[in-house]
């Protein structure tokens, strides 16, 4: 049974940490005899059962379980033998999945999305992406969970209030943040007409697997020993059309915000330096209190290399014309 967000926020932490233990207690012992990977990594950890959170933490998987197949998987598009060691991570049987013709890392997610699966990746900055494999059949608890996150932030219930939706990212993709906007921004904005996006495309795993390959190849200084160089350096390309075109869709994406939605009702979800850059460019143009007060501004992830202004909130808050930023 689902809690109310205000009987959740309501509990002592002692009371929190008991109802997590319960029901953390009640998956594990659920999964791990389901799912090959957390029986070898229970065997591994002798953890049978356990009686705290701390414990429990000694049979969490780490990123690099979603992460462990050899990559040569990908460049060789051995796609059968990449489902033989998702199937290790999940209780789905994928092993009768047929993979004939699969020739990318997006028809093999497409593919395995088309029997019951909901995959995610990561950004693949490390070099390689990690895949999750999570399924349709968890798609009420995830809705459940991101409406429960947004009503506990904001004290809005965003599943009932529909506003416009911006997110300067893809239309579609698997991406995790990306999918997660793509996945509820139509619903939370009532009508796909009402979630804009700054690229009206889809953001491809191949892409982002290529991309990330080769920063981390410049970065160790070993482009000159991949095997697929000509498919990074195509990516390379790829990288550079897509710097040059975001300013100019960045802009637009920018202007539709600000002359059709002027004074309303908005929720933008965005990195901190995109808040930020937006609000120092609009303050220059005269630009203050753009929004209604009680739009939704929601960020994270860190500023990523950018140096803000030390009063970057207060540039933020004048310029949207809100109170908080979640």
């Amino acid at each position: 049974p689902t809690m109310p967000v205000d009987e959740i926020l309501g509990l002592s932490k002692n009371e929190l940490e008991i109802v997590q233990l319960s029901w953390l207690r009640r998956r594990f012992l659920d999964l791990k005899e389901r799912i090959p990977s957390l029986k070898q990594l229970s065997l591994k950890q002798g953890v049978d059962d356990f009686s705290s959170l701390n414990e429990a933490t000694k049979v969490f998987f780490t990123h690099k379980v979603y992460k462990s197949y050899p990559l040569t998987l990908i460049e060789k598009k051995k796609f059968e033998l990449l489902t033989k060691w998702l199937d290790k991570l999940t209780i789905h049987n994928l092993s009768q999945i047929d993979m004939k013709g699969v020739s990318s890392i997006d028809e093999w997610m497409d593919r395995l999305d088309a029997n019951g699966m909901l995959m995610i990746h990561s950004t693949g900055t490390t070099g390689k992406l990690s895949f999750i494999p999570r399924s349709e059949s968890e798609r009420p608890g995830w809705a459940n969970g991101w409406y429960q996150v947004l009503e506990a932030l904001t004290g809005v219930n965003i599943k009932k209030k529909k506003m416009p939706v911006f997110f300067p990212g893809y239309r579609t993709g698997r991406q995790i943040a990306n999918k997660l906007v793509g996945t509820f921004g139509p619903e939370m904005a009532g009508d796909d007409s009402e979630y804009h996006v700054v690229f009206d495309s889809h953001m491809s795993a191949d892409f982002m697997s290529l991309a990330g390959r080769l920063r981390a190849a410049q970065a160790k200084g070993e482009l000159g020993k991949l095997d697929m160089i000509k498919a990074l350096v195509k990516s390379k390309g790829e990288l550079i059309k897509i710097k040059k075109q975001r300013p100019k869709l960045m802009k637009a994406w920018f202007d539709k915000m600000i002359n059709e939605y002027r004074g309303r009702q908005v929720f933008v979800m965005a990195t901190y330096p995109d808040l930020i850059k937006a609000a120092i460019e609009g303050l220059k143009n005269g630009i203050k209190g753009a929004f209604h007060p009680d739009s939704i501004l929601i960020s994270g992830g860190g500023m990523k290399g950018y140096e803000p202004p030390e009063n970057w909130k207060e540039i933020v808050k004048e310029f949207y014309g809100v109170n908080n930023i979640y």
